[in-house]
């Protein structure tokens, strides 16, 4: 009982209405990639009409949405298009992802699930969203645009769990070096809501869109070049960490170096899983042993 009133405190969802549109995208992360595309629209349809009955969206948002999504599968059929219209698709892509992760769109009311919360003594509080836009603009990424999942190496994955070990202990380091963290072991009241919008509504979106849609479409775009791969990388990593700007010059240089390392892991396993896999672990990890967010 103390446990529940702690989270009632804690959490800002108004009730479960504005709880129920995400269940369906929650679902439709776990198994988009072992089920058929129509039941991950039925699964997101069914979010936006609840997110319409709750009113976190209206009809102009989900016009928006569903209009990414439409392009997005126009863009998987696209291939035997001229390629002015796939390059024209791909801008407005990048452009709509953007307006959508940046909570940019009008008419989008994402519930707040941990409201200006401490997790350590020496930060300041923070919130975290039921971003509906975020989650729906990474789900379409990955049903259309993001290369289907390939089967990863022993070798391949011994690497995958070397650079995200290396990763979760340099960047942590370098952080604590330059006063941005410090070492606080916890386990917060509020772990189970942030596991869970830190896993699908930030790793699993972010993830498809900087390395499955962003590093893939930047070595395509040096494809004539022997160093393509490099620098699908450096853009990847780079724009992963420039995203990360209000946080400070300091935090923006660690992201990209992070960002750098998500986009190796990508590189070499060609599995959008392991990026997310190592986003997650280098943020709980943080969440968990050292100052959360950061110092102030």
């Amino acid at each position: 009982m103390e446990y529940l009133n702690i989270i009632e405190n804690d959490i800002g969802i108004g009730g479960i209405g504005e709880i129920l549109p995400f269940i369906p995208i929650i679902i439709a992360f776990l198994i988009f990639n072992n089920t058929s595309h129509k039941n991950c629209l039925i699964l997101i349809f069914t979010s936006l009409a609840l997110g319409l009955q709750s009113d976190i969206l209206n009809f102009i948002s989900v016009a928006v949405i569903s209009g990414y999504g439409g392009l997005c599968y126009w863009f998987s059929i696209s291939k035997n298009k001229s390629k002015i219209q796939t390059r024209i698709i791909t801008i407005i892509i990048f452009l709509l992802t953007i307006a959508l992760m940046g909570h940019m769109i009008p008419n989008i009311n994402n519930p707040i699930i941990i409201n200006d919360n401490f997790v350590s003594h020496n930060a300041n509080s923070f919130n975290k969203y039921l971003n509906i836009d975020k989650a729906l603009a990474g789900l379409f990424l990955l049903l259309y645009v993001v290369p289907k999942p390939k089967k990863v190496s022993n070798a391949n994955k011994v690497t995958g769990v070397l650079v995200t070990t290396t990763t979760i202990f340099i960047g942590l380091l370098l952080a604590n070096l330059i006063g941005l963290v410090e070492i606080d072991p916890k386990i917060p009241t509020i772990i189970l809501p942030w596991v869970i919008t830190t896993l699908f509504f930030t790793c699993y979106a972010e993830e498809a869109f900087f390395r499955g849609f962003v590093q893939e479409k930047s070595v395509l775009l040096f494809k004539k070049y022997k160093a393509k791969n490099i620098i699908g990388i450096a853009i990847s990593g780079i724009f992963f960490g420039l995203v990360h700007l209000a946080a400070g010059p300091a935090y923006v240089s660690i992201a990209i170096l992070i960002g750098c390392s998500y986009s190796f892991i990508y590189y070499k396993t060609q599995n959008i899983y392991w990026p997310i896999a190592a986003h997650f672990a280098f943020n709980l990890v943080h969440f968990t042993l050292f100052t959360y967010p950061y110092i102030v």
